[in-house]
């Protein structure tokens, strides 16, 4: 009885299924990206706008640019009825900023 269940296991049928399912689960996970990387673009303006709207020289311009970025994301998305969460926004704008500042396409 094993070895009938085995040989029919190891059946190309089989084993092609196995792999088209493996294959179909991955690309499902795969497609769904966070949101960020959905509007990257919007982000990435986001920052940019940011660090030419609050100037170098002021108090607390850290929380003050995340500020301005966080408020323009959250006025666009709600423009168009895009769903996110504030984490998610949040996360967005650091990635971003992180990688805009990385490859120095901060520069004003």
């Amino acid at each position: 009885m094993l070895e009938t269940v085995w040989i029919i296991l190891n059946s190309p049928a089989v084993v092609t299924g196995m792999v088209s399912l493996v294959i179909f689960i991955v690309n499902r996970l795969y497609a769904k990206k966070p949101i960020w990387r959905q509007y990257e673009g919007l982000f990435t303006q986001a920052v940019k706008m940011a660090e030419k709207a609050i100037p170098d020289g002021c108090e607390n311009k850290s929380f003050r640019r995340l500020d301005e970025a966080l408020k323009y994301v959250n006025r666009v998305l709600a423009a168009y009825n895009i769903k996110a969460t504030g984490a998610e926004v949040l996360n967005g704008i650091e990635i971003i900023h992180a990688e805009q500042e990385q490859s120095g396409n901060l520069t004003k």
